[in-house]
């Protein structure tokens, strides 16, 4: 269970908020989290935001949690799909980063970390990427997941270079940055 409840009975074992008790719990992509999760960690925030004491047998947690979201969850919450009072109490301190695609200059010390991680995981003597390679990683948008698309694309130039260095040809991305991107569809052609 995500937390243990005097009123509930969630049966033996710890919760995830005891095993990060004193620390940080990050909630990755909380709106996909099921509807009745959503509620429970609302009640827990109450909880804890009107400073109710903890009785013998009741477990308030000292944990700080932190979400992340790929969606807007103000229009989720306004439908009726992301439980309202949860986005309230997350709202309070929300961190917006910037787009990958807006820092660009960022890619390269990204993609030189990603490198080392991945070459030391997968025991492989991959040290650096070409010039061409980041040009092609610098070109790209990351319109899909930001960092992470970054990673992914990396983690797989690692896996598939022979040599000591990622070269463009190990680089796969979706289609090329460009202002108006023509498109028109094969299957209608005669």
């Amino acid at each position: 269970p995500f937390y243990r409840s005097p009123q509930k009975e969630y049966g033996m074992g710890f919760s995830y908020l005891e095993l990060a008790e004193g620390g940080t719990l990050l909630l990755k992509n909380i709106e996909v989290l099921p509807f009745e999760i959503q509620v429970r960690i609302k009640e827990l925030l109450q909880e804890e935001g009107n400073g109710k004491k903890a009785k013998a047998n009741d477990f308030l947690p000292d944990v700080r949690i932190m979400s992340t979201s790929r969606v807007d969850l103000r229009s989720k919450a306004e439908k009726g799909a992301f439980e309202p009072r949860l986005f309230e109490a997350l709202s309070v301190n929300k961190i917006l980063p910037t787009p990958l695609r807006e820092r660009k200059r960022d890619i390269p010390v990204l993609a030189d970390h990603f490198v080392k991680k991945y070459a030391k995981y997968y025991h492989k003597r991959v040290d650096k990427i070409s010039e061409k390679a980041m040009k092609v990683l610098l070109g790209h948008d990351y319109k899909l997941s930001n960092v992470q698309e970054l990673e992914e694309v990396i983690e797989r130039a690692v896996t598939l270079t022979r040599s000591d260095t990622v070269r463009s040809e190990h680089i796969f991305l979706g289609p090329p940055a460009t202002k108006a991107l023509v498109l028109f569809d094969l299957l209608k052609l005669n």
